[in-house]
């Protein structure tokens, strides 16, 4: 459930203009939100301590980064034309 969206990332990767510094970007905020979540998961289940709060400080972080990280993917699209009067383009020609 961490990771649900990857799925549609070799659809959208070739339309991106997105540049290495920001893909970087990207996934480092990535990184650091899981890494924030899972270590008050651990806390939690294997050490048996009360985290509740900072998993619910933790899981609202990963909320936000995952919609900033969906910003940034659609805001770095190209948009290409794939239908014309009915007839479908060559998409190829058009990237």
């Amino acid at each position: 459930y961490f990771i649900w969206y990857m799925c549609v990332l070799p659809v959208v990767w070739p339309y991106s203009k997105m540049g290495v510094a920001r893909a970087s970007l990207v996934v480092g905020v990535w990184v650091v939100s899981q890494a924030l979540y899972l270590q008050q998961a651990y806390r939690l289940e294997f050490l048996g301590q009360n985290t509740f709060e900072w998993l619910w400080v933790a899981g609202a972080g990963i909320f936000v980064a995952n919609n900033w990280i969906l910003a940034q993917v659609v805001a770095k699209q190209r948009v290409v034309s794939v239908f014309d009067a009915g007839k479908v383009l060559n998409v190829k020609k058009a990237l």
